[in-house]
């Protein structure tokens, strides 16, 4: 009966974590506002979550991230924040990176997930030993899924993050993914801010090298801004945190037409009616003049319709400009018509 009663406890007392948004608290870093951080920011908001930018509109010290290493000012800019969470046990952050990122569910299922996860700290993962290959061989075993720490997500109780940013020194410029990942190759902090890997994606999905495994879901769905989601092919997952690590920005913008609530079925595309201009329809020479860009990587069904759709685009066509690249053969005559 004794037993009943704590079990009992603890599973009552974790489903009421669940259903509180207040417990989670997302942080990011972005230092100036591009289309990257506008997308991922707007994905936080579609499903109300609570979250701090830091770092915006200030200088960026922390290296040339998109060729080399770097990015240890993110580091600093979280110890920073996470100052007044250091002692709070009810708090869970989860950090994002602030450009290449799209949220795809609110609260509740991102902590529920992480409850079953049964780690204090999980760190999204991939397959690549970067930025130091040569401590791969010092990771361990996985079962299934990928085996590498990759930093651009994680989540975790407060207490356990602020310590492990705070366990060893960190400048600006040095990487913050090697820096978790010493962290988490010390077996000792390990085990004792019981650290793991999402090997098999149940919460993120980092795209670079697997962009195969993935595809999108458009089966029915009783949350209205999750018609869509995101389907991990190989391990059987549903990711909701999705960080187009490396060379897979391309298909993250694929996918971010859809998730993140972008697009769904019942209201067609939902960003399509936000921030509208509104424009002077008297005099044609007023309006902006828009270029577009069709870039046309592989064969792609619907090619007709798509310029198609751009002729009947109720906009003068003397103010529209189109660039189009194409790199499939067949589509050349095609491409030269439209």
């Amino acid at each position: 009966m004794i037993i009943w009663f704590i079990f009992g406890f603890i599973w009552v007392s974790r489903a009421n974590l669940v259903n509180s948004d207040n417990q989670l608290h997302v942080f990011t870093v972005a230092t100036e506002e591009t289309d990257g951080y506008l997308r991922t920011t707007r994905s936080l908001r579609q499903f109300a979550l609570n979250y701090s930018v830091l770092g915006l509109n200030t200088p960026w010290y922390g290296g040339d991230v998109k060729n080399t290493v770097g990015g240890g000012q993110k580091v600093r800019l979280l110890r920073d924040a996470l100052t007044e969470f250091k002692h709070d046990g009810n708090a869970i952050i989860l950090f994002i990176d602030g450009y290449d990122v799209i949220i795809n569910a609110n609260a509740e299922i991102i902590l529920e997930r992480f409850y079953k996860s049964g780690a204090n700290v999980l760190f999204s993962a991939e397959g690549f030993c970067w930025p130091d290959n040569s401590l791969a061989v010092e990771y361990p075993a996985v079962k299934s899924g990928k085996r590498y720490l990759n930093s651009g997500a994680f989540i975790g109780y407060a207490p356990d993050i602020y310590k492990i940013i705070t366990e060893r020194p960190l400048k600006d410029e040095d990487d913050d993914q090697l820096y978790y990942t010493h962290i988490f190759l010390d077996p000792v902090l390990r085990e004792k801010h019981k650290i793991k890997l999402d090997s098999t994606s149940a919460i993120f999905q980092n795209l670079h090298g697997a962009v195969d495994d993935v595809d999108l879901d458009f089966s029915p769905s009783g949350h209205r801004m999750r018609q869509v989601r995101l389907a991990n092919l190989a391990y059987g997952t549903e990711p909701v945190i999705i960080h187009g690590n490396g060379k897979s920005k391309m298909h993250l913008n694929y996918l971010g037409n859809y998730i993140g609530n972008w697009w769904n079925p019942i209201d067609g595309c939902v960003a399509c009616n936000e921030d509208l201009i509104q424009l002077n329809w008297d005099s044609e020479n007023d309006f902006p003049f828009v270029v577009l860009a069709c870039f046309i990587n592989s064969g792609t069904p619907f090619l007709d319709k798509y310029f198609e759709s751009i002729l009947r685009l109720d906009y003068p066509k003397s103010r529209i400009g189109i660039v189009i690249f194409n790199r499939v053969s067949k589509f050349l005559m095609r491409c030269s018509y439209y």
